[in-house]
């Protein structure tokens, strides 16, 4: 089924109300599609970048086909800079997924932002992901703030998610915590901001607002020596 380009822009225009009124420095986006017969033929992205007020955005495609074109994307108010977008390895039956990271400058803190979508059915696969990430940004010697759907909680059996805190030296906040932080169905803790343990976490919210079918998480960040 293929909607309307009328029914899309109403979506995303509900979208922009929310970012409109969290105004959000920095926006990650999973699944974001770009122009393809599915989206409509237009850049949700650009058009969510355009009618939320950023500057500037990212975007990776990792599924690309006749009908279908999306990926992770960042939406900033800061200039990025030295753009990075990695598609994983295929990861058959599932779809592929990836990441997208940019610089920005901030308090004359240097911050690597990462938007990152990983497997959803197999810990195994995450957990290879997760290695092909630490390995991208292994060289990138920066604060980072690594934000997506991560498709797993901190007890997971697999420790994808405590795998990714060790390889990329950041730390989930509170992260035994569920009541409250559901971001999928209800109660499924899924999405994720995860920081360098010098950036600290002054307000971690999920917002109730229903315009995926996974909540949105804010995070207001304190940088070091603030």
């Amino acid at each position: 089924t293929f909607l309307r380009r009328r029914t899309i822009e109403a979506h995303l225009t509900a979208i922009a109300s929310v970012l409109g009124r969290e105004a959000p420095d920095l926006v990650a986006l999973q699944e974001a599609d770009g122009p393809c017969l599915w989206s409509g033929g237009f850049d949700h992205v650009d058009w969510l970048a355009r009618e939320g007020g950023f500057g500037w955005h990212v975007r990776g495609s990792h599924v690309q086909g006749r009908r279908l074109d999306y990926g992770t994307a960042l939406l900033s108010r800061l200039r990025p800079a030295d753009p990075l977008a990695i598609t994983f390895r295929p990861s058959p039956p599932t779809p592929t997924k990836g990441f997208v990271v940019a610089t920005v400058e901030h308090g004359g803190h240097t911050i690597d932002v990462v938007s990152v979508h990983l497997d959803f059915s197999r810990s195994r696969v995450r957990r290879r992901q997760v290695a092909e990430l630490a390995e991208a940004l292994q060289a990138r010697d920066h604060l980072r703030v690594v934000m997506g759907d991560l498709n797993c909680d901190w007890k997971e059996r697999g420790g994808t998610l405590r795998t990714l805190s060790d390889a990329l030296g950041v730390e989930p906040h509170a992260p035994d915590a569920h009541e409250g932080f559901g971001t999928y169905r209800g109660k499924a803790r899924l999405d994720w901001v995860l920081t360098s343990p010098t950036l600290s976490v002054k307000d971690y919210r999920v917002l109730p607002d229903v315009v995926s079918d996974h909540r949105a998480v804010v995070a207001r960040l304190g940088l070091p020596g603030g």
